[in-house]
């Protein structure tokens, strides 16, 4: 575990880690190795207040969706409080943000080699079993907590949902779970001739196009050589097309900041498995 300077409510769209120098805005980050029963190595982030609080707070644990990372928490440029992992540390919590495998965050230096046979081969299910009670045990042992509580966004909440179904020790420990944009079955794509073709294709014709490995590796590419703006329209653009999401209430700048952090990375059969044909 090590301690970072600060953690920002708002990184640079071009900044590559939580360890990014904020100098007085009021809280830290410390950086925490959990390490899962079938290997993998998941770093999640402590919020730390300035000055710290005399009382022990509730601890709080926040599940990004797909394909993002804990990052996606503190990316609104507006304010510290318009990010919710802020707005949760200023309400008195003790708040803890989660990465699972395959994102920036996992597997850095410990656990799997991600050019090992067979690491992508992961989705949903795989999280819920190693990765959310992984992550809830240590937050458990860190705090001295008999109990924690729970945050899930889209997929996030997909795997509490099933994590708690499998698991139901999980139960005795988690005492209480808020599921934000939970997903159970997604909806349709907006653009109906893609969403035909992947409804009616079998997943050896989606792998065929996407690979095996990880999602969309090119989005690194593309954003470091046609810098935050030009990579902010491009993800704008694809969204509205596939999906229908205008975002209309989110001027450019929002924009930027969010899309510059919004590939934390997945696997290809994370997509579409648990998701897309889930």
């Amino acid at each position: 575990m090590y301690l970072s300077s600060h953690l920002p409510h708002l990184i640079s769209p071009t900044s590559h880690s939580l360890a990014f120098d904020t100098t007085n805005r009021g809280y830290g980050c410390e950086s925490h190795t959990v390490h899962t029963t079938d290997g993998h190595a998941l770093e999640i982030h402590r919020m730390i207040p300035n000055p710290s609080p005399p009382n022990p707070r509730r601890a709080v644990i926040v599940f990004h969706g797909l394909a993002i990372s804990s990052e996606v928490w503190l990316c609104n440029p507006t304010s510290a409080t318009s990010n919710f992992a802020p707005a949760l540390l200023a309400a008195g919590f003790d708040v803890f943000l989660a990465n699972t495998r395959g994102n920036k965050y996992s597997d850095l230096g410990a656990g799997k080699p991600r050019a090992a046979a067979g690491y992508w081969a992961f989705g949903i299910d795989e999280m819920a079993a190693f990765d959310v009670p992984a992550v809830v045990h240590h937050v458990r042992a860190v705090t001295g907590r008999e109990t924690v509580s729970c945050v899930g966004y889209s997929q996030g909440s997909t795997m509490l949902f099933a994590a708690l179904a499998m698991q139901e020790g999980l139960n005795d420990v988690v005492d209480c779970c808020v599921m934000m944009a939970p997903v159970i079955k997604p909806k349709g794509m907006s653009l109906s001739v893609v969403g035909n073709v992947i409804s009616s294709t079998t997943p050896s014709i989606i792998y065929g196009f996407l690979g095996t490995r990880s999602l969309l590796p090119c989005t690194d590419f593309v954003k470091n050589h046609f810098g935050p703006h030009v990579f902010a329209r491009v993800v704008h653009r694809s969204f509205e097309a596939l999906f229908g999401w205008k975002c209309t209430s989110w001027p450019e700048e929002h924009r930027v900041a969010l899309y510059g952090h919004v590939f934390g990375g997945t696997s290809v059969q994370c997509v579409v498995v648990s998701w897309m044909l889930g």
